[in-house]
């Protein structure tokens, strides 16, 4: 019986098929807290001024955050690090204009 080698090219893309997921996973799991966070009595006022803003949907889509980024990263060639780089934006966004992610807003 001959054993067949395995390509180590073949091991690497399962690993970076493996980053993804847990960058995906770590990506959608900090975004739905902040939204959680978001929903506080408190911030109401804020909630309700974000009613006008392009990003605001007055239906809340059906797909869950995970299933989005997952869909995302299925059908376009879309690196993980690119996913960091969103999340740095969305931050920075948020700091910057006082915009509050909901689930409103957080699929667009």
């Amino acid at each position: 019986m001959v054993e067949k080698e395995e390509d180590p090219k073949d091991e690497s893309l399962i690993m970076v098929e493996l980053n993804k997921d847990v960058v995906v996973r770590a990506i959608t799991s900090i975004l739905t807290e902040i939204y959680n966070e978001n929903m506080d009595s408190s911030k109401i006022k804020l909630i309700e001024a974000q009613k006008i803003n392009a990003f605001f949907s007055k239906k809340i889509p059906s797909i869950s955050i995970q299933a989005y980024f997952d869909r995302i990263m299925k059908y376009t060639k879309m690196e993980d690090t690119t996913l960091v780089i969103v999340l740095i934006y969305i931050d920075k966004l948020c700091e910057s204009s006082n915009f509050l992610l909901t689930e409103n807003n957080i699929h667009r």
